[in-house]
């Protein structure tokens, strides 16, 4: 009956009725409450709503309407507080997605703000859904403008931010503002740390905390002081030498800080803005308001607000008029003051006269029936309540605190209750007037003021040699990572290379207070530092022993006797290293001393955090190519991430598995990679064979490379290493062709392509032919993919030297493949790769994507133990554990991002224990002039890495480095190898 009721609009009658009959369930509650909405009474739909959360807990119903409520009146706070609950319970509504995402924009937590409008994009009905996209496309451009402007902090704790949204919001359009409501030291810090310009909103624990952060040093810093900070030690301890700007919003409290704070007051007196509190006077309703009865008392009780001189007032004026009545917007903040006043309510008579309200969320609309506001405190420094009165038309009764003339004329302040009841009962009354008042304290004055101090503000430089000399000087020390856990981490890795290497002699950039270094078992010892305190520091810690020495290092200035030591060390230090020069200068100064071994242990990949000033993330991946004589060794990740975001990388002077000095050297190559062959060329039909396509090459003045494909009617056969000694008019035939039992057949063929293309070749370095028309037109209309993705051997489009590299890669399989293996070749392309493992091992698996070129590995390479399959490596064909080695050339760079786990995922799932996963891609940092229109990304080595760890924990480096095979990845390597071992 009462949902009939509720359903046909009649709210009213709703709200009758429960005024007699109180709501019983969940149902009654939500319809009284959406009645008081829907009549826009939103202070009773709130108290109702709160009412109903207290009889019924985070229900989900009181919730939701609280948190539209609160996200209407822009109340953010709120909004945070009843959405994030409603979210932990249901976190799929889009509404509370919706809402969540403008609330993280309005915070500047781009992050939060995107994962929220994601999740709405996810469950909002379809015929809203194009809405809510142009809404995220919207939000994308608005990241992508707010990242590239200067980062504005707001810091205050919780509760403590009720006079900065309107600022934030408006700022927003100039700077990427974030709103830190903080709780720990920790929230501070990051919150500087993010920043270019930090706002502490009060002169409290957060200031204090904050600009004694050392990280504070190179930010402009603002600090605002409302009021209670004065009367309080809180300015005594806050760091002001770092502060740019005090922010007053009175004069009155320059006179308070003078009087209780002259000393501190001399020292920060030419630092201080005096700028008044605005208001929003466009967004409170005005009207023309007349004498009358209803006098509102707004703010928390407490004695500062003195609301029992209200209490005689109000008694006063019920004398002369019964009508009178006090109403009390505000939540006790003391017990004592709580019993006092209500007692004194019912002793004085007053019940019907005085009515407390508790806290009220929309002040504009509970004073829409007030004619006058009476304000009682001791002390304000502006008075919100006050100007928000005068800006609706209602008279203000002020009772005269210190400063109150500073923004109020005398006739609205009283001293004695019997001013504050001629006021009222006066009969002057003039709305406007009180309204044209306030608009000098504007929220667009208050701004314009704002930003004039912000465009001002000095630009400070970070120097890291001082920030780290000043810290130890205090007493600090070299950091978390040099003590406990973390220390002890870098000296189990570091000692284990030491016993295994045999390392006597270690040279260390950055030894700070030595702590680290008692954890290390070094034999004989330099350490270097930028700070001569941390030098003499470590001199007293290790006085006596003999076999260290400590020195002060200049960056590209420093002289050290010693050459080719065992070990350079580097530990939590580059990322310290803020001057680019320096940077750079420390890497050169750490591989001039060319040591067997470098170990770095730094950042390697980017954290999703906002460094402080004395750290700076570089990639280090695109510095290490300047050091060609080394290699990535290992790459060990760290044991404690929730301590560090530092692993190590271990360099080491490269070593080649397989030197290729010679054209001989290549062409013996060629000649065993193409072992397996021989069998195919001797079941070959040369009786009805033609030259398809093919390559003339030149390695010398006098040698040229022949090579080509022969087809008949049902099979392919590629033949590569032939040489052409122009000057001796002689052919020179691999060994694996020497070996076949038609060399006759080859070499009628090979004379027939030199008479006919050597005069073709000219002054060509490579030159192709092609006699299919087929492939000729296949070519024509698919030029950029043969020219970058189609490395068939014999052709044009695998040079001599590309083939060696794809050659010395399947070298290092061969050096562990055994012959009851089962080998899976997969993105194995042309299958070359395939036919060699195929005399290795017992089985060859070679799958590819591409259908033509599974075609064409079936026709060329027609061996009994190769199995010929058109897969995908996301989606692999077998079953768990299958292979005992897996082999991926060149494929992870053509992976979507979003299948790349993926791929890793079937490449462990398919491995018997044990096995091995063996996979190669361009190393992009090497690469940065190759644009490979095909490749989705390619990786620098650290990227790569990552990658193969989510799945496998054991993992050995292996490079191409001009055409040599090295152990480790080197710093100069165009392509990157890795075997991962699934334990």
């Amino acid at each position: 009956m009462l949902q009939d009721v509720f359903n046909s609009g009649k709210y009213e009658e709703i709200i009758d009725y429960f005024s007699n009959n109180a709501p019983v369930t969940q149902n009654d509650y939500l319809m009284l409450a959406l009645s008081h909405y829907n009549l826009d009474k939103r202070n009773k739909a709130i108290s109702v709503l709160k009412e109903m959360m207290k009889k019924y807990p985070n229900n989900p119903d009181a919730l939701f309407n609280l948190s539209i409520i609160y996200y209407q009146m822009k109340n953010w706070n709120k909004v945070k507080e009843y959405a994030e609950l409603y979210f932990s319970i249901d976190p799929n509504s889009w509404e509370i997605n919706d809402i969540l995402s403008d609330l993280y924009v309005f915070e500047g937590n781009f992050k939060k703000a995107l994962r929220h409008i994601e999740l709405a994009l996810k469950n909002v009905p379809d015929k809203l859904i194009s809405d809510l996209k142009v809404k995220f496309q919207l939000l994308k451009e608005k990241i992508q403008t707010s990242i590239k402007k200067t980062r504005l902090a707001f810091i205050c704790i919780a509760g403590g931010d009720k006079f900065i949204n309107d600022i934030i919001e408006n700022l927003s359009q100039d700077y990427w503002v974030r709103k830190f409501t903080v709780k720990t030291d920790k929230e501070i810090y990051e919150a500087i740390n993010w920043a270019d310009i930090v706002w502490f909103e009060w002169a409290d624990e957060a200031a204090i905390l904050g600009t004694n952060y050392p990280a504070i040093i190179e930010k402009k810093v603002l600090v605002r002081l409302h009021r209670y900070e004065a009367f309080t030690n809180l300015i005594e301890r806050i760091k002001w030498d770092v502060v740019d700007k005090l922010i007053l919003v009175a004069n009155s409290m320059k006179d308070v800080l003078e009087i209780y704070h002259k000393e501190k007051f001399n020292e920060i007196k030419d630092k201080i803005e005096v700028i008044y509190n605005g208001i929003k006077i466009d967004n409170i309703d005005y009207k023309r308001r007349n004498p009358g009865f209803n006098i509102a008392w707004v703010a928390l009780l407490n004695s500062r607000k003195n609301i029992v001189l209200a209490l005689q007032i109000i008694d006063r004026l019920v004398k002369i008029n019964k009508d009178y009545k006090l109403h009390i917007a505000g939540k006790f903040e003391e017990l004592l003051l709580e019993l006092y006043l209500k007692y004194m309510v019912n002793e004085m008579g007053l019940e019907n006269n005085v009515i407390f309200y508790g806290w009220v969320d929309d002040i504009d609309e509970w004073l829409e029936d007030k004619n006058y506001l009476l304000s009682t405190s001791i002390h304000e420094s502006f008075g919100y309540n006050i100007v928000e009165a005068m800006a609706k038309g209602i008279k203000p009764i002020i009772h005269n605190f210190y400063g109150a003339k500073e923004f109020y004329a005398e006739e609205f302040i009283f001293n004695t209750i019997d001013e504050a009841v001629e006021k009222i009962v006066s009969g002057n009354y003039e709305s406007i007037k009180y309204r044209n008042i306030v608009k000098r304290y504007s929220l667009d004055k208050q701004l314009e003021e704002i930003k004039k101090i912000l465009a001002v503000l000095p630009k400070k430089k970070f120097d890291y040699k001082k920030y780290w000399e000043q810290r130890y000087l205090s007493g600090g020390n070299s950091g978390a990572g040099s003590y406990g856990k973390l220390a002890e981490f870098k000296a189990e890795i570091i000692n284990n290379l030491i016993k295994e290497n045999d390392i006597n002699t270690v040279v260390e950039f950055g030894c700070g207070d030595g702590n680290q270094l008692s954890y290390m078992n070094y034999t004989n010892y330099i350490g270097l530092d930028v700070s001569q305190t941390a030098i003499e520091i470590c001199k007293n810690k290790f006085k006596g022993d003999h076999s260290k020495k400590f020195l002060v290092y200049s960056p590209g200035q420093f002289k050290l006797n010693i050459r080719n030591p065992d070990l350079v060390v580097c530990l939590d230090v580059l990322y310290h290293i803020i001057d680019e020069d320096d940077f750079v200068k420390t890497l050169d100064d750490i591989f001039s001393l060319s040591p067997k071994f470098v170990v770095l242990y730094t950042i390697i990949e980017q954290p999703n955090i906002n460094f402080p000033p004395h750290m700076k993330y570089r990639n280090l991946a695109d510095y290490l190519n300047r050091y060609g004589d080394y290699a990535i060794y290992k790459i060990v990740k760290q044991k404690y991430k929730d301590l560090s975001y530092c692993d190590f990388v271990i360099l080491k002077k490269k070593e080649e598995l397989i030197k290729v000095e010679t054209i001989n050297d290549a062409l013996e190559l060629v000649n065993d990679f193409s072992l397996p062959i021989v069998v195919l060329i001797d079941k070959f039909d040369f009786s009805n064979a033609t030259v398809s396509i093919g390559k003339i090459e030149m390695l010398t003045n006098e040698h040229f490379l022949l090579e080509f494909v022969l087809e008949n009617l049902c099979s392919n056969l590629v033949l590569t290493g032939i040489v052409f000694d122009i000057k001796n008019n002689k052919i020179i035939y691999p060994e694996y062709i020497w070996k076949s039992e038609r060399l006759y057949e080859i070499d009628s063929i090979v004379k027939k392509i030199i008479a006919k293309e050597m005069k073709n070749v000219k002054n060509s370095f490579i030159y192709g032919f092609v006699y299919n028309e087929r492939i000729m037109k296949d070519i024509e209309t698919k030029e950029l993919t043969y020219n970058w993705e189609r490395g068939i051997p014999g052709t044009r489009f695998m040079s001599f030297l590309g083939f060696l590299n794809v050659i010395l890669r399947y070298k290092l399989v061969g050096m562990f493949a055994r012959k009851t293996h089962h080998i899976l070749d997969a993105g194995c392309g042309f299958g070359y790769g395939a036919a060699y493992l195929s005399g290795l091992c017992d089985k060859v698996d070679a799958l590819d994507i591409a259908s033509d070129s599974i075609e064409f590995g079936m026709k060329a390479y027609n061996i009994d133990n190769i199995a010929w399959v058109n897969g995908d490596v996301t989606e692999l064909p077998y079953d768990d554990q299958t292979f005992d080695i897996y082999v991926s050339y060149e494929t992870l760079e053509h992976i979507k991002l979003e299948l790349v786990e993926k791929y890793i995922n079937e490449a462990y799932r398919v491995l018997v224990p044990n096995g091995k996963f063996v996979i190669s891609t361009p190393n992009r940092v090497n690469r940065k002039n190759i644009n490979n229109p095909f490749h989705v990304k390619e990786y620098d080595v650290f990227e790569f890495d990552n990658i193969l760890r989510k799945y496998f924990k054991n993992i050995d480096y292996y490079s191409i480095d001009g055409n040599s095979l090295v152990c480790g990845i080197s710093n100069t390597s165009k392509v990157m190898i890795t075997i991962a071992h699934k334990s």
